[in-house]
C-alpha cells in the first residue's frame, strides 16, 4: 500500500501527457531537456580534432569569438576603440606641445586598428556561417596584409609607449601657454589605454595557459579512456 502511495505522489516524467495537461503544449515543450555538458562536449570535440596544443588554442578562440556574443564583443571592441582613438587624437591634435606625437600616435593607431578590426569582423562572420565539416579558406589579401600591418603596429606601439611614458612626470594640463602643456583628456586617455593594453596582454597570456592546461587534461583523459 505504501508503494502505491509513493508511486501516486511521484512527479510525472518530463514530456508525459500528465505533465502536459489538457491545454495546448508550449513551444519546444516536447523537446528533450537541455544538455549542460554541451559546451564541454564542444571543447572536447575541438581538442580531438586539433593536432597540437597550438591548434587547439586557435580553434578554441575561434569557437569563443565566432559565437553570437563573441561576434558582438568583437564588433564593439574592433570598431569602437579605433574610432575613439581617431576622434580624440584629431580633436586634440594641437593640444599637446610637450609631445606633439601623442595625438598623431592615436590617430595612426586608430586607423590601423580599424582596418584590422574590419578584417577580423569579416573573418568571424564568414566562419560563423561555415558548416562544421567545412574548412575556412582565408582570403589572400588578409594573409598578405597581416605581416606588414602587424609589424608596423608593433613598432608604432613601442614608439607610442616612449612618447607617453617619457612625459608622465613632465606634462601639466593647467596652463596651455607653457611648453610642457598637454590636454588632460588626451594624455590620460592615451596613458590608460596603453596600460589597459598591457593588462589585456596579461589576460590573453593567462587564458592561453589555461587553454594549454585544458588541452593537456583532455588529452590525458582521452588516452585513459582508450586504454
Amino acid at each position: 500500500m505504501a508503494d502505491v502511495e509513493k508511486q501516486e505522489d511521484a512527479p510525472p516524467a518530463y514530456g508525459s501527457t500528465e505533465m502536459q495537461g489538457t491545454g495546448p503544449p508550449a513551444a519546444g515543450y516536447n523537446e528533450p531537456p537541455p544538455s549542460y555538458d554541451s559546451v564541454v562536449g564542444r571543447v572536447r570535440g575541438i581538442r580531438e580534432n586539433s593536432a597540437t596544443n597550438v591548434d587547439f588554442t586557435k580553434n578554441l578562440c575561434t569557437f569563443l569569438l565566432c559565437g553570437t556574443v563573441g561576434l558582438a564583443c568583437t564588433i564593439v571592441f574592433s570598431i569602437g576603440l579605433p574610432i575613439a582613438h581617431i576622434v580624440i587624437g584629431a580633436v586634440y591634435l594641437d593640444d599637446c606641445p610637450v609631445e606633439r606625437f601623442i595625438p598623431i600616435y592615436l590617430v595612426v593607431a586608430g586607423c590601423f586598428l580599424l582596418v584590422k578590426g574590419i578584417m577580423s569582423i569579416v573573418e568571424a562572420y564568414h566562419k560563423k556561417d561555415l558548416d562544421k565539416d567545412e574548412e575556412y579558406q582565408r582570403p589572400r589579401v588578409f594573409s598578405c596584409g597581416d605581416g606588414p600591418i602587424g609589424c608596423f603596429m608593433f613598432c608604432w606601439f613601442i614608439a607610442g609607449n616612449v612618447w607617453i611614458f617619457s612625459n608622465v612626470n613632465k606634462y601639466q594640463s593647467e596652463d596651455p601657454a607653457l611648453s610642457n602643456f598637454c590636454n588632460a583628456t588626451l594624455y590620460l586617455y592615451a596613458y590608460w589605454v596603453t596600460i589597459a593594453t598591457y593588462i589585456l596582454m596579461a589576460v590573453v597570456l593567462f587564458l592561453m595557459c589555461c587553454a594549454g592546461c585544458v588541452a593537456c587534461c583532455c588529452g590525458s583523459g582521452n588516452q585513459g579512456a582508450r586504454n
